[in-house]
């Protein structure tokens, strides 16, 4: 049994987005670097993504599973991945991600992470053949040790 999670959507905490200048700078198009990211098993990540708070939250709080605006570019804290790797978690992997503040300044303790597309493992893509938008799955044994561990996340309800 899989468990839906998502990132806690409240203005009052932190949300991230794509920062589209520096791939503007490399000709890079931003929307095929999210499709990348999106659908691709394991897509090649260089340099690290750049992310940037998003103006539309107030980021008071740091949940563990960031809000990305509904773009299936997800990230996610370092304490999650330290879970993960607690608990032998399979089906994930992490890319590097510059994330910072509205100012340019670093916001440490985050990194990209890109669960697996359609596997089997303890994370897998909510989507059988992309990576989803606003959330991932977990197994129901991975879901309460990250519940008990007390990282802040949600359990997603689709529509």
């Amino acid at each position: 049994m899989y468990i839906a999670v998502s990132a806690l959507s409240s203005t009052d905490e932190l949300w991230v987005e794509l920062d589209d200048y520096r791939y503007h700078l490399q000709d890079v198009n931003s929307w095929h670097l999210q499709d990348r990211l999106i659908e691709e098993q394991q897509p090649a990540i260089n340099p690290p993504i750049l992310m940037r708070k998003s103006a539309s939250c107030r980021a008071r709080k740091r949940a563990d599973f960031l809000w990305g605006g509904g773009v299936g570019v997800h990230v996610v804290s370092q304490v999650f991945i330290d879970a993960l790797v607690e608990f032998g978690a399979t089906g994930w992997e992490t890319y590097p991600i510059d994330l910072v503040n509205g100012l340019g300044q670093e916001i440490p303790g985050y990194i990209g992470f890109l669960e697996e597309i359609g596997g089997a493992g303890d994370v897998k893509s909510s989507d059988d053949g992309m990576r989803g938008a606003f959330s991932v799955d977990v197994t129901g044994d991975l879901y309460e040790f990250l519940r008990a561990r007390k990282l802040r996340f949600k359990k997603h309800h689709s529509s």
